[in-house]
């Protein structure tokens, strides 16, 4: 899953599911430790797509997701990883940065 802190919360995106045979996912979650005693995880706007090794930076008040492949890629589908660049800001969601700005990820998955 891809991973990042933005105003000391910890944002967590996309990934794979070991409990459901390795379903590539979509989900956003964000820990807050400052809440209680033990923290507390908020679910947010699922992503645009469901990925599996993206990596995730936080700027600007935003996070960002840069490529990650989707469910069964390479090994199964042949499908290649994306070199998508999405960007999650909280209160607003999700918006996939390629489609509306042209830009692309070098790299397509992070390792």
């Amino acid at each position: 899953m891809g991973a990042a802190v933005l105003d000391n919360i910890l944002y967590i995106f996309g990934g794979i599911r070991t409990d459901n045979g390795l379903k590539t996912v979509s989900y956003t979650y964000g820990y807050n430790p400052t809440v209680g005693s033990q923290g507390q995880w908020t679910q947010f706007e699922n992503m645009l797509a469901a990925l599996w090794g993206t990596s995730g930076v936080a700027a600007n008040g935003k996070v960002y997701s840069f490529g990650g492949a989707p469910a069964d890629s390479p090994y199964t589908t042949g499908t290649p990883p994306t070199d998508k660049i999405y960007v999650f800001q909280p209160g607003s969601g999700w918006t996939d940065l390629t489609a509306t700005k042209g830009v692309r990820c070098p790299i397509r998955t992070g390792r």
